[in-house]
């Protein structure tokens, strides 16, 4: 099947910031003279775009200014904090997200069409896979991953071990993906999310059979995140949060706002939703991070800061980290954050994920995976 080459969006769910871009240009590229600028882009996405075409064509991956934003993190504290420390580096592709399961990590490369595992027992890449189409969104239900190829409107069940192809689901009235831009499994289905629909399609986590099409109130939907029982759904262009409810798969509620939106990342943390946002005009995002609590519905007051990507927890921490170098400690109740470590190599979108006693940090842009040992 031909790939069907479309529009990436500016800013997805995951990675996001300067790593969607790479996504971006790649697909302008591909999709050759006359498809243009975008209009109303703004003076930030034409510089994104433009770093990431010099350095894309050098071969270089993406860097970016962002040396600014950790200087603009809300109430740091001055001083690192003493034991977190990087234990391992491991050098990979193009990592765009980490799929955990029960012996290691699956890092889903994107439009590098490759996907590795990575054996957390020796901090070494056990197998590198090169699936028939590009694979940067996934889940795992045992004993499969289920990975999703934006550009080309594919879903794919892959054995959890090897990597190896199990079964191809491309678009269809049965199956209507219409650029699928993240996935979560519970115990019962696997669902995937729609960004330009925007809908949330219930699947069969064995056979793949869709069994349920959630239409989405909003515009431009990110990645699923599982939390409270419910499945949460943050709308790009529109600023807000939707719940679901994974048994009935109906919206549960009205949607959420958020002041400063999504546009940046979100993520799951300490028992709490974390949305971190750039300034976009036009989607009206703005930078800023803002907390949401999943038994309640309710937006923290608290303005957790500028400049920041992902949260995530280790035992009874939270971390963060920044679009620049830097790890932070986070106190949820009071919204300050202790800077614990500092990865080398230029700014990243540094995309966070606990596993095996760890957290791992994906550093798109420079073709790592940092291991780091949180212990104080």
């Amino acid at each position: 099947m031909a790939a069907r080459f479309r529009r990436w969006p500016v800013f997805l769910e995951s990675p996001l910031v300067l790593a969607e871009v790479v996504w971006r240009t790649w697909a302008i590229w591909n999709r050759g003279p006359g498809w243009g600028v975008i209009p109303a882009m703004t003076r930030t996405h034409r510089y994104l775009i433009g770093i990431t075409a010099a350095l894309a064509l050098a071969g270089c991956g993406i860097g970016g200014s962002g040396t600014e934003r950790s200087a603009d993190t809300a109430r740091a504290s001055e001083s690192p904090s003493a034991g977190a420390h990087v234990v391992a580096t491991i050098d990979v592709t193009s990592p765009n997200q980490a799929v955990v399961t029960q012996t290691g990590l699956w890092l889903l490369g994107g439009p590098s069409g490759v996907i590795t595992r990575v054996d957390p027992a020796t901090n070494r890449v056990t197998r590198v896979v090169t699936p028939p189409y590009p694979v940067g969104f996934g889940t795992y239900a045992p004993p499969f991953l289920w990975v999703a190829s934006f550009m080309n409107d594919v879903v794919m069940q892959l054995d959890a071990e090897t990597g190896q192809v199990l079964r191809t689901i491309t678009r269809s009235a049965s199956a209507p993906w219409d650029g699928p831009v993240g996935l979560a499994s519970t115990a019962r289905d696997v669902w995937v999310v729609n960004h330009n629909s925007p809908t949330l399609i219930r699947m069969d986590p064995v056979t793949g059979a869709v069994d349920g099409i959630t239409k989405l109130p909003g515009r431009k939907a990110a990645g699923p995140i599982l939390a409270a029982g419910s499945l949460w759904v943050a709308m790009i262009k529109s600023n807000q949060v939707v719940r679901v409810d994974p048994t009935t798969g109906q919206v549960d509620g009205a949607p959420i706002h958020l002041d400063t939106g999504a546009c940046a990342a979100s993520s799951g943390a300490g028992d709490a939703l974390w949305y971190t946002s750039i300034d976009i005009e036009e989607f009206g995002c703005h930078d800023g991070t803002r907390r949401l609590d999943p038994r309640t519905g309710m937006v923290s007051p608290i303005d957790y800061g500028e400049g920041l990507s992902m949260f995530a927890d280790l035992g009874s921490e939270v971390w963060a980290s920044d679009r620049d170098h830097s790890l932070y400690r986070v106190d949820a109740a009071t919204g300050v954050l202790t800077p614990a470590v500092t990865l080398s190599g230029g700014p990243a979108s540094n995309r966070l994920v606990s596993a095996f006693g760890s957290l791992w940090v994906l550093r798109t842009e420079t073709d790592q995976l940092v291991r780091v040992d949180t212990a104080s």
